[in-house]
């Protein structure tokens, strides 16, 4: 017996000696949605691997703030964050010089849905109400949602209007809840499913291609109702370009197994991301590339 124990005690000193602790940088708040997406990663790792992983939070600045100290940091090993916003995307805010070499793309996890919102006893009940009652001031948190107001606003050739950045959804819903903002576009989530449900928010459109049905609620897609051009979130993972090839390695297989865990999809799907997650490089360097390149157009315009 006390062979046996001794024989367990050594084979649990070997599995701790080859165990490997990460540590992955969310440039949002806790609570927020790409917060949620790296939690259940790090359960998921936690359950199937004997590999941790240290989630370290630091908002700010539409990502820039988490972004900057990931790339000066080479102990931080992955971010996971939105493709949309500063981190993958140096068009949108040219002074922070980031590029792809700032960033091992490994790992797309999927779209995220934006939503146009207003209280419920808004007069603008549809995407075309906007054409003729469109606000001044538009609550946003991200880049690409916020483009779909801009794009809204140039091409229809409507009054200038003024994006008022948040950091999250809940900030948004309570000042438009309480009147201080009169229309948001949000990322779509379940606590605001059931805010619908109950009557104090409508959703006048999404921002994705596709008309798209939520618990039983019809959402139109307000950018194709209107004939502009469309832009949407998307959240991935990256990887720290110098990190050692074997510890590399070791860290995209246990995302990428964490990514299709049962339990993480799920968890997804009750966010509401659409799933195309991929650990194909190539294919998430071209969707970057041509995001980069519709981005570029639109500022042009």
């Amino acid at each position: 017996m006390q062979y046996i124990t001794r024989l367990l005690f050594g084979i649990s000193l070997l599995i701790s000696a080859h165990a490997e602790e990460y540590r992955m940088m969310v440039p949002f708040p806790p609570g927020n949605q790409t917060d949620i997406v790296a939690r259940m990663l790090q359960s998921s790792v936690d359950r199937n691997t004997q590999d941790h992983i240290i989630i370290e939070n630091m908002p700010g600045a539409e990502t820039a703030v988490g972004a900057t100290h990931f790339r000066n940091n080479k102990n931080i090993d992955v971010i996971v964050g939105s493709g949309s916003q500063t981190i993958f995307n140096p068009l949108l805010k040219d002074n922070l010089q980031y590029t792809d070499a700032d960033f091992d793309h490994v790992i797309y996890i999927g779209t995220s849905v934006g939503l146009w919102i207003v209280r419920a006893d808004s007069k603008i009940r549809t995407p075309h109400d906007l054409l003729v009652n469109m606000p001044d001031l538009v609550g946003g948190y991200s880049h690409s949602y916020n483009y779909n107001a801009l794009a809204l606003a140039k091409e229809k050739t409507l009054k200038p209007i003024t994006i008022v950045p948040y950091k999250g959804t809940n900030e948004i819903i309570v000042d438009l809840l309480n009147g201080t903002l009169p229309i948001a576009v949000v990322a779509l989530n379940s606590n605001l499913i059931q805010m619908v449900k109950t009557g104090k928010i409508h959703i006048i459109g999404n921002t994705y291609k596709n008309d798209i049905t939520v618990d039983d609620i019809f959402i139109p897609s307000a950018n194709r109702q209107l004939g502009i051009t469309q832009f949407t979130g998307f959240l991935s993972l990256d990887l720290q370009p110098q990190m050692r090839p074997e510890r590399a390695e070791r860290l995209k297989k246990i995302l990428w197994d964490a990514v299709r865990d049962p339990q993480t999809a799920e968890g997804l799907r009750n966010l509401y991301l659409l799933p195309d997650a991929t650990n194909d490089v190539k294919a998430i360097n071209n969707y970057y590339d041509n995001y980069r390149i519709k981005v570029k157009q639109f500022l042009a315009k």
